[in-house]
């Protein structure tokens, strides 16, 4: 799923813990949010109000991102990554060779696109149209192997 629902964070929407959000509770979670990043309190959100916004939630997603990779990559249990526990990511052979449609130990900018464009239609679409790019690690499906930690 993506638009404006996919990075909503359901609990703090829902005020009156009753699992549903209600217009209301949107409206109001959404005012909260204007209010909290209204830093002169002039009842307006200006350029630079708004990027600080941006960033606060950029930095909330990245943190996340490196707490989960963390999880799942940390072998030894120190808490810390390595560079081999990095390489050591799940199957990075067989995605490539995956990806690899030409067979011919390299990829294209068009073999990353296709194999995300595989990957999105594999999720159901979700991932689909989130990178900025043409397949150099900013979004998508393959996006996690091909330079984006986030998958």
């Amino acid at each position: 799923m993506g638009g404006p629902l996919a990075a909503l964070d359901f609990a703090a929407v829902d005020a009156d813990k009753d699992g549903k959000i209600t217009p209301a509770e949107m409206d109001a979670f959404r005012d909260a949010e204007v209010t909290a990043a209204d830093a002169d309190k002039d009842g307006k959100l200006s350029a630079a109000e708004l990027a600080v916004m941006a960033a606060k939630r950029i930095e909330a997603r990245a943190t996340d991102m490196a707490a989960r990779m963390i999880e799942r990559h940390d072998a030894d249990g120190d808490g810390l990554l390595t560079a081999a526990e990095l390489a050591a990511r799940p199957a990075p052979d067989r995605l490539f060779g995956m990806a690899d449609s030409d067979g011919d130990g390299a990829l294209s900018e068009a073999e990353i696109e296709a194999a995300q464009a595989e990957m999105a239609e594999m999720r159901g679409g979700r991932g689909h149209g989130r990178g900025h790019g043409h397949g150099h690690g900013h979004g998508g499906g393959w996006g996690g192997w091909f330079g984006d930690a986030a998958e």
